[in-house]
């Protein structure tokens, strides 16, 4: 866990301090870095996920399944996939290569929280 315990000369690397750009795209409720870092996963109050390019600095994707508020998004450990859930009671999972959900689970209640888990595929 502890970066300067496992490689004394990883911190060295070049890694920016501070973003200065600015991602525009509503109102947003949660967001959820890829692995990798390099996609950024935001879900806003109109039920749409958006899926930013951190390298260009631009939309990739945008991903309209919900009809309520985002509440959690969680990547898949190859991020090709994303779980999203909503207040509308359902849970998505959605293929990004197709931006098209995959699979989806609709609850009695809201969900506050959903998780893939870390091992998955």
């Amino acid at each position: 866990m502890n970066l300067a315990l496992n490689d004394p000369f990883g911190l060295a690397q070049d890694y920016p301090e501070n973003q200065n750009k600015t991602l525009k795209s509503g109102h947003v409720t949660c967001v959820r870095f890829n692995r990798r870092g390099d996609f950024l996963a935001a879900g806003r109050t109109d039920g749409k996920v958006v899926i930013f390019d951190m390298d260009v600095q631009s939309i990739a994707r945008k991903l309209k399944g919900h009809t309520r508020q985002i509440q959690s998004l969680s990547w898949s450990r190859c991020g090709r996939f994303l779980l999203s859930s909503a207040v509308d009671w359902k849970v998505n999972l959605w293929d990004l290569a197709t931006g098209e959900a995959i699979r989806m689970v609709r609850f009695d209640g809201p969900l506050l929280i959903a998780e893939l888990h870390p091992y998955n595929q």
